[in-house]
């Protein structure tokens, strides 16, 4: 044991009670730090869209609503630096968790259903979003066009306007499609 302890380079017990301590506050971070990634996945397989979300930039709103439900049983910064987040963002998305962009697509779908009933689903998104801008809406084509997708709409497909039948200019006569003069009864 002697030989043990010179080798390690302990010169006394104090040091080899100082080592046990800084194994044993160690051991504890690895272990926090294993039980975060335990819970993050578990947290994050719920759903596929949430672990999706949680690799790209932008689902760190899903790590940071993590970070919130767990802080009373982990340390904050201990999550924070597992999930790869800088703990002064998540203390300032726990001050303002939704930027205006996210609560405007919450709003915007619903602007888009009333103005695409209204046109009886004929518009595509490219005029929806001159609708929109008439209304006095920011947005931009890509945007509605996502968001015109992530609603579910769809304009109508094989729209035909009725032809073949047309009125003459100012007379009660219709034409025809091989153009004989049709008299109303």
């Amino acid at each position: 044991m002697e030989e043990a302890v010179r080798e390690v380079g302990w010169s006394s017990a104090d040091d080899r009670v100082a080592e046990i301590r800084r194994l044993k506050r160690e051991l504890s971070w690895v272990t926090e730090e294993r039980d975060i990634q335990k819970k993050a996945t578990a947290y994050f397989a719920k759903d596929a869209t949430l672990s999706a979300m949680s690799i790209s930039p932008a689902g760190q709103g899903v790590r940071y609503a993590f970070v919130v439900e767990h802080s009373s049983q982990l340390s904050v910064r201990v999550m924070c630096r597992c999930l790869r987040i800088q703990p002064s963002d998540h203390y300032a998305w726990l001050n303002n968790p939704r930027s205006w962009r996210t609560k405007d697509d919450a709003r915007q779908p619903e602007l888009i259903r009333t103005a695409c009933k209204e046109s009886a689903k004929v518009y595509g998104d490219r005029k929806l979003r001159d609708d929109l801008v008439e209304q006095g809406e920011r947005c931009c084509p890509i945007r509605v066009s996502r968001l015109f997708k992530l609603a579910g709409i769809r304009a109508q497909i094989d729209y035909k306007r009725q032809t073949g039948i047309t009125m003459a200019a100012g007379q009660g006569i219709k034409v025809a499609k091989d153009k004989e003069l049709i008299r109303p009864d």
